[in-house]
């Protein structure tokens, strides 16, 4: 199957572009990046033929997989790995329009991801340290803003910024092998990706400030207790299966009708109630205006699969 380019501009301070210029041998900026969809994991190609080596794609049936493949550093994100994550989310809605839902993922059944590269940080300066901060932020920004459903598949160990990753997905998915932790004052530094927002904002924030407070990890299995996690499963095989079947469940519903749901709750969980019933109810109208509500109630009453 032949691949299509597409160019972008990747949006990134300048301090962070002539660092990675310096460090990389080539020029971050626009790119042309090549998808190709296909259902084995492929990398994705910036321009003179250099592979985008940390991320890979999987795209099978409405299912695209995205997985964080720096195994040798236990999915480690580094400027370069953000920048790529970046610019397949910036590109996504866009050259993979028949996506319904979205999987995150850490290559091998050991790290999710280690959080932000130490080796590499340990050398930047505090204004490079910000910029990498800023960075990852908008990294999860634009995963909270894709929109489908993003499950982060927390197969192994999900370390600061592997953690704050998962936390700009909809809902994590453990295994038991799983160790969940935001650990950087044990290093004299806070969580800089969005964990000191996000937690908060998903497990409470007298629990966020525990396990910010004393970097502290939490098993799979804790972490479904304190609703970190939606669901705990035995091992990582399991965990896969289980995330798969439920992005194929998200997968065969009405996609307006799930991408309306999810800006809904995003919506309306940052506005006084009366706008946010205010907004689901101009949200409600315009999905019975469409002809995806008019099919899912007939298939109902026919009792029969609905076709979206």
């Amino acid at each position: 199957m032949n691949s299509k380019a597409v160019a972008f501009l990747v949006l990134v301070p300048s301090g962070i572009l002539k660092n990675l210029n310096n460090r990389y041998g080539h020029t971050f900026g626009t790119f042309n990046v090549n998808f190709i969809n296909t259902p084995s994991p492929k990398s994705v190609s910036v321009p003179g033929g250099k592979k985008m080596r940390n991320i890979q794609v999987e795209n099978k049936n409405n299912v695209l997989t995205i997985i964080l493949n720096r195994p040798e550093r236990h999915n480690a994100l580094n400027f370069e790995t953000l920048l790529e994550l970046q610019s397949l989310l910036v590109t996504l809605p866009r050259r993979f329009p028949d996506t319904r839902c979205v999987i995150l993922t850490g290559h091998g059944d050991k790290a999710f991801s280690a959080g932000a590269d130490l080796k590499e940080l340990s050398t930047m300066s505090p204004k490079q340290g910000e910029e990498l901060s800023f960075l990852a932020q908008e990294v999860t920004l634009l995963l909270e803003a894709l929109p489908v459903p993003i499950i982060a598949s927390v197969n192994g160990v999900a370390m600061g910024g592997g953690l704050e990753l998962a936390l700009a997905c909809d809902f994590i998915y453990t295994c038991n092998q799983a160790q969940l932790a935001l650990p950087e004052v044990s290093l004299g530094l806070i969580p800089g990706f969005g964990g000191c927002v996000r937690l908060g904002r998903r497990v409470g924030m007298a629990k966020a400030k525990e396990l910010i407070f004393t970097g502290n990890s939490l098993t799979g299995e804790e972490a479904q207790i304190i609703g970190l996690s939606n669901k705990n499963f035995e091992n990582s095989t399991l965990l896969k299966q289980g995330v798969l079947q439920t992005a194929l469940a998200i997968s065969s519903r009405g996609p307006k009708a799930v991408a309306t749901a999810k800006y809904s709750i995003e919506k309306g969980a940052q506005t006084a109630l009366r706008a946010g019933l205010e907004m689901e109810r101009k949200n409600y109208r315009r999905v019975l205006e469409n002809s995806e509500s008019t099919e899912g109630m007939a298939a109902f009453l026919e009792k029969r699969a609905p076709s979206f």
